[in-house]
């Protein structure tokens, strides 16, 4: 499956939420159909209220939701996976974040369309 219009689509949306700018953004295949989700930014607090508007807790009992899937929730294991890495910005070398997000490309439908319906993250609205 190409994802590459809706890979496009969610880095413009992060970028409009202020996660980061597009340039430290990438969206790129991973394996065993995941996509690795990079984040090169100076803070993080941006990212929490995007994940948070892309979960429900009414969902959490169904094992198989995104909600459920995005971490675990006491009786289900997540499905994305985390990695946080202080680094050097590679242009003049200051201390950044750099987030990795690793999430089932079959994810990326539900979490395109959760982002446009429910607009803004929850902290924002």
């Amino acid at each position: 499956m190409d994802h590459e219009p809706l890979s496009q689509e969610f880095k413009g949306l992060l970028a409009k939420e202020g996660v980061a700018a597009p340039v430290n953004l990438q969206v790129d295949d991973a394996p065993d159909g995941y996509l690795r989700l990079q984040i090169m930014s100076a803070s993080t607090d941006r990212l929490g209220p995007v994940l948070a508007a892309l979960s429900r807790p009414d969902e959490l009992d169904d094992h198989n939701s995104l909600s459920s899937r995005i971490t675990s929730s006491g009786r289900a294991a997540g499905h994305w996976r985390y990695q946080l890495t202080m680094t050097r910005y590679p242009h003049d070398r200051t201390l950044v974040f750099l987030v990795t997000i690793f999430l089932p490309a079959d994810d990326l439908p539900e979490v395109m369309s959760r982002l446009r319906t429910e607009g803004k993250p929850a902290d924002s609205r």
